[in-house]
């Protein structure tokens, strides 16, 4: 895959994956968003699709 595809995918990816996140962690954008196990869920993704 070309390396920009592989970037843009990446970025669409960890964009969903951490709205997900504070999407299901917050009330109205107040408090927190994401809770720890979704920080380290969103680290392995990041991991996963690192360079």
């Amino acid at each position: 895959m070309p390396v920009e595809t592989m970037r843009s995918l990446r970025s669409e990816i960890l964009g969903r994956v951490r709205g997900a996140a504070d999407a299901s962690g917050s009330f109205l954008g107040i408090g927190r968003t994401a809770s720890t196990e979704e920080e380290n869920v969103i680290a392995e993704v990041e991991h996963a699709l690192a360079d």
